[in-house]
């Protein structure tokens, strides 16, 4: 019997729906479905197994992009989340059914990655392992999902699309980012999990800088300088101080959330780690909208839904879900 695609949560499971990827496809977000060869427990923190476990597969693909994902710290053109599906919890571990299909949400933002993900569709089944060296436990990919049909974490784009989507959200007044895992964000030695806007949309930028074309840089550099411009012409009368990324606190506010706090476990070597998970919303108060700002904005957010927000996104933080760009009322 042939695979099936999952959807995310309860482990059900419907039909794959395919459709052609445009040629010039640049980012990807997609589904690995995994059948569990045999049974035992994982560590409930499971996005580093995974991430270790997809970076094992590229090395034997193409060993020169595998390390270079692996030595990138601080702009990962990669996010893997941790095992998802029919999970039953025995503290601090999880159990694993013989047999039973769960889902690794892969994304990636480089061309030449999405190129390598695409094509694993015709290499299968491959067996992976997960967990401790010791006692592992066998996975099969039995399929990877290639389309935007169907399921809500499959999605192939391209940067130019989201400039060009962007067009049409001159008049966006609100931006929400759906976070399907806990985000935080390093800050001053530590770690700091919550919704600031700088972090989260200057945080987007700088990926979008290292890894969008130079010719798609002047959308989002020019919405974010006309931001900073109106938000400096107040703040430096007030302070003397010139405005920087920092400074989008005081324009891009929190509109509204639904979030709670959540512990990942990463292991001995990895420690723990707080994050923020649920929804946030971003909201421009009048005086600092401008078609420039919100364009900016809407790209950064639909961005997310493949960088991830946050740090460690490719060992299974600040994975986005969703996103919602809301249209002025009176346009």
């Amino acid at each position: 019997m042939p695979a099936r695609s999952m959807v995310r949560g309860a482990g059900l499971l419907r039909p794959d729906v395919g459709m052609p990827a445009p040629s010039c496809a640049d980012l990807l977000s997609t589904v690995l479905v995994l059948r569990a060869l045999d049974s035992g427990t994982l560590p409930s923190t499971s996005g580093y197994l995974c991430y270790s476990a997809i970076l094992n597969l590229l090395r034997a693909e193409d060993a020169g992009l595998a390390e270079e994902l692996k030595s990138d710290k601080t702009s990962r053109g990669l996010t893997v989340s941790g095992l998802f599906g029919d999970l039953p919890s025995r503290g601090a571990r999880v159990t694993v059914r013989k047999g039973a299909l769960f889902g690794v949400r892969v994304t990636s933002l480089m061309g030449e990655l999405t190129s390598v993900f695409r094509g694993w569709a015709t290499h299968l089944p491959q067996t992976v392992w997960l967990g401790p060296r010791s006692d592992p436990v066998r996975f099969e990919i039995c399929q990877v999902i290639d389309s935007s049909q169907g399921h809500p974490l499959v999605r192939i784009g391209s940067y130019t699309q989201l400039v060009e989507e962007a067009e049409d959200s001159s008049s966006a007044v609100s931006w929400t980012i759906h976070l399907d895992s806990p985000a935080t964000f390093e800050a001053g030695g530590g770690h700091l999990p919550l919704p600031i806007p700088h972090l989260i949309f200057g945080g987007l930028w700088r990926r979008w800088r290292t890894h969008a074309t130079p010719e798609l840089m002047d959308p989002c550099a020019n919405g974010l300088r006309t931001l900073l411009a109106a938000v400096g012409e107040r703040g430096f009368r007030r302070t003397g101080r010139r405005p920087s990324l920092r400074s989008l606190d005081l324009a891009v506010r929190v509109a509204a959330f639904d979030l709670h706090s959540r512990m990942l476990d990463f292991g001995p070597s990895g420690g723990k780690r707080v994050g923020f998970q649920g929804r946030a919303a971003f909201a421009l108060p009048r005086r600092y909208r401008s078609p420039e700002a919100s364009r900016a904005l809407s790209i950064l957010t639909r961005f997310s839904y493949y960088a991830g927000v946050g740090a460690h996104t490719a060992v299974g933080m600040g994975q986005v879900g969703a996103v919602t760009v809301q249209q002025s009322s009176s346009r």
